[in-house]
């Protein structure tokens, strides 16, 4: 049940739409997709940490190494100290996509970035079966993409993401 949420969750986590993606950080996080398609995780965190640095303000780097830290955590539950690095990542991906949203309020990939973040904590809170904080994290995540679909309407990636929160 576990692995099938992990790579279901996967193709929304990584599936922004390439307008407001600047090219080169596109070609990072493809090269980290690509890391992980590989199981090269320690590789592909490397480069969403190299998109953090070239690209601060820009979320998707972050909710890229919070996804990563998901994966490890999922396949290693009894590691507190990996939990406490995930928390912190998904508060940095919050946080940066909150920022992104307030330079950005008219773009569809401003919320997405944020129902990502809150997808990721869902699925942290699902994995350590607090599946009410799961639900409620998840809550957060449809809200949002609600909120991609009204400012576009062909973003197919948000609907994606409506779809699993109302199947689980």
């Amino acid at each position: 049940m576990k692995s099938i949420l992990f790579f279901l969750f996967f193709g929304f986590i990584f599936s922004a739409h390439a307008n407001s993606t600047p090219p080169p950080l596109d070609s990072l996080i493809l090269s980290g997709k690509e890391r992980i398609y590989e199981l090269k995780f320690k590789e592909a965190e490397q480069l969403f940490i190299t998109a953090q640095k070239k690209f601060p303000m820009h979320p998707h780097g972050y909710v890229s190494q919070a996804y990563i830290s998901s994966l490890k955590f999922g396949l290693d539950q009894s590691n507190d100290s990996l939990a406490q690095v995930l928390v912190k990542q998904i508060d940095a991906a919050t946080d940066v996509a909150k920022a992104f949203k307030k330079q950005h309020p008219d773009e569809a990939d401003s919320y997405f970035y944020i129902a990502i973040a809150s997808g990721i904590k869902a699925l942290y809170h699902v994995i350590n079966r607090s599946f009410i904080k799961g639900y409620f994290s998840g809550r957060s995540a449809k809200k949002n993409l609600e909120k991609v679909i009204k400012l576009d309407p062909t973003y197919n990636d948000a609907y994606l993401g409506l779809g699993m929160f109302h199947y689980y």
